[in-house]
């Protein structure tokens, strides 16, 4: 912690933490290393408030208040040892131990939870990312497809033996969905009349039968 060394409120501590966040390099700051603050925030008066032992005096033989803490090695206080409630001058001790670590507990939690948060944020902006790189392949991919598609020249299916010769255009695509026979724009027709666009004719004797191929 810090402490302040002028000013209204000289002698005004402050944490570490502040002091990184508002009051970085202040002329009038100066370190104070950790020290028990018993001896500054225990005054006589609070003392004797403290101490509730019948046997210790609190004014001595010329009426005045005695300073009890720190704790006299001859006053004898009531311990634990004894029975009954013990003296709360020598419960300081204790208090300021578990204070300390209560100290260190929320510390250490504010961390956790400082990197809980943080692993929370990093793991929502890789999925963000995933979903943009996912999202950005799926337009390539598509872009891809467009590409491939192509218009090119095909005999007709008509019969050039019986027939004169002659010649049309169909689109294909090229990939994986395309089919070498059948294009693609005619497949959903062939799949319920498989040769309702196919030039046949059937021979019986000297009958030809050709099906819807005009002369």
């Amino acid at each position: 912690m810090f402490r302040k060394t002028d000013g209204d409120d000289k002698g005004t501590t402050i944490c570490e933490e502040c002091y990184r966040e508002s009051h970085y390099g202040h002329s009038g700051l100066i370190k104070s290393y950790k020290h028990c603050i018993l001896e500054e925030v225990i005054t006589p008066s609070a003392s004797r408030v403290i101490c509730r032992c019948s046997t210790i005096p609190h004014f001595d033989s010329s009426g005045r208040s005695r300073v009890l803490f720190p704790v006299n090695e001859e006053d004898q206080h009531r311990s634990v040892d004894e029975g009954g409630m013990q003296c709360g001058l020598l419960k300081l001790g204790e208090l300021v131990a578990e204070a300390k670590y209560d100290g260190i507990q929320t510390t250490i939690k504010k961390r956790i939870r400082l990197g809980e948060e943080k692993r929370m944020h990093e793991e929502e902006v890789k999925k963000r990312e995933e979903t943009q790189a996912k999202i950005k392949s799926k337009e390539a991919a598509a872009r891809r497809g467009r590409r491939n598609m192509k218009t090119v020249t095909r005999p007709s299916l008509h019969d050039a033996g019986n027939k004169s010769g002659t010649s049309g255009k169909s689109v294909s695509v090229e990939g994986e969905e395309a089919d070498e026979d059948i294009p693609f724009f005619l497949r959903k027709y062939t799949e319920r009349y498989p040769f309702g666009n196919v030039h046949m004719a059937l021979r019986v004797g000297p009958l030809i039968i050709e099906n819807g191929v005009s002369k």
